[in-house]
């Protein structure tokens, strides 16, 4: 991998800009300038999850942080070039090309919010490499959960009812980035959808659920206890005993007592 010139890097992203309503063109010129500056002699530490089966140029995060930069305005611009963009960028085998796809559609105004909306539920599939799911649930989504969350979590509902433990995996692990994101505050409707799988556990949901209400707990502390009490004043399942057990280092040492006492009083647990 070369040294980076942030100025010649600069040149080159602006040259890939004037790229941004041609997409064979500029996915050609991105390739280019991925291979120029991937590093081709990465090793992953010990403690680093294997390579994802999609390859990868392992490209500086400089370079990437550059493209974002170029591109952001373009997108509100024209949006429909930025879909149009995103589209053929989403087909390209290499992770760090459909990250930028990602991008992209996180970056279109979402009105109308069809365009976008239909986009994520197409490339939401659970088949999809988990680290590309997470990024699409969370980047992709930025602007539909800061302009139209009442509609994206409409749409989180509609994964969380259907019927398939994959659909439904994607919809509790959108609810995740939805409740970080500090605009958002509607926390009873993000309670609701996850209840049911907290009496009737599937063991798939169980780590998207623990993530939830770790994040619900830290935005909302005492709707959180609250709803947790509620919980477990009925028969509890085992597996969400665990959940609430793990919970506790995030409250203060006198509600971490309270927990323990309700859930030694809780209800004989269900099987």
């Amino acid at each position: 991998m070369p040294a980076v010139s942030i100025a010649r890097l600069r040149a080159e992203v602006a040259g890939l800009g004037d790229l941004f309503t041609r997409p064979a063109e500029f996915t050609f010129g991105l390739h280019n300038l991925l291979d120029f500056y991937a590093d081709r002699v990465y090793r992953a530490g010990h403690n680093i999850p294997p390579a994802p089966l999609i390859p990868t140029y392992h490209a500086p995060p400089l370079v990437i942080q550059q493209l974002q930069l170029e591109l952001r305005a373009k997108c509100v611009e024209d949006p429909a070039a930025g879909l149009a963009l995103a589209d053929t960028l989403w087909l390209d085998p290499y992770l760090e090309v459909r990250k930028l796809a990602v991008f992209l559609l996180g970056q279109v105004p979402p009105k109308p919010s069809q365009p976008v909306m239909q986009r994520i539920q197409a490339w939401a599939r659970p088949e999809e490499p988990a680290d590309i799911l997470k990024l699409l649930l969370s980047e992709a989504t930025v602007r539909l959960r800061q302009e139209l969350p009442e509609q994206w979590l409409e749409t989180i509902q509609s994964w969380v009812n259907n019927s398939s433990p994959g659909i439904q995996f994607l919809g509790i692990q959108s609810l995740v980035p939805l409740v970080e994101d500090r605009q958002f505050s509607n926390f009873p409707p993000v309670f609701r959808l996850i209840s049911p799988f907290l009496y009737s556990p599937q063991p798939i949901l169980m780590p998207g659920l623990q993530d939830v209400l770790e994040t619900l707990a830290r935005r909302s502390p005492m709707e959180t206890i609250f709803y947790l009490r509620q919980i477990m004043g009925s028969p509890t399942p085992p597996a969400t005993i665990r959940i609430v057990r793990r919970l506790m280092p995030i409250f203060d040492a006198e509600t971490q007592d309270n927990l323990r006492k309700i859930l030694l009083a809780r209800p004989k647990a269900v099987k």
